[in-house]
């Protein structure tokens, strides 16, 4: 049962491998995602193939799809930095703002030096008319910006 359960890891694997070469040598993703999806469908919990088939159907405009694939994701690891913050840009683009910030919030939980973070709260603040919260994401993301040599 493990030898099986293995090959078909491997076949997903394979399939993810295929959708990598269908975007970056072809710059095909209509493949790529039916690729990802062969993967996801032997491997439901294969979160590499599920964040970049979110970042695909996002590209492509079906953000929908997308959120549902990164809260796939955070399903199986709630700590994923980048499904969170792939959802919180999805939910920005949606006008979902408020969980949108409770994404970006959890972002920074996991990694306080993620300076995009920093900037799209800075931004979502600024639209929510937080005006001082703005101002203090966007200090602490030139701050970091210095501290990494930008």
């Amino acid at each position: 049962l493990q030898e099986l359960r293995d090959s078909v890891e491997d076949f997903a694997r394979e399939y993810f491998l295929m959708a990598n070469e269908c975007q970056v040598k072809f710059a095909d993703n209509r493949s790529a995602i039916a690729n990802l999806n062969k993967a996801i469908t032997l491997n439901p919990r294969f979160i590499d193939a599920l964040l970049r088939r979110a970042g695909l159907l996002n590209e492509t405009g079906d953000i929908k799809k997308a959120e549902e694939d990164c809260t796939s994701i955070i399903n199986i690891k709630p700590r994923h930095p980048e499904a969170l913050l792939l959802r919180a840009i999805i939910r920005l683009q949606d006008e979902n703002n408020e969980a949108a910030y409770k994404d970006l919030l959890a972002v920074i939980e996991i990694d306080n030096t993620n300076i995009e973070t920093y900037k799209l709260l800075s931004l979502l603040c600024y639209k929510m008319g937080e005006e001082e919260n703005a101002r203090k994401f966007k200090k602490i993301a030139k701050r970091l910006e210095k501290r990494k040599g930008y």
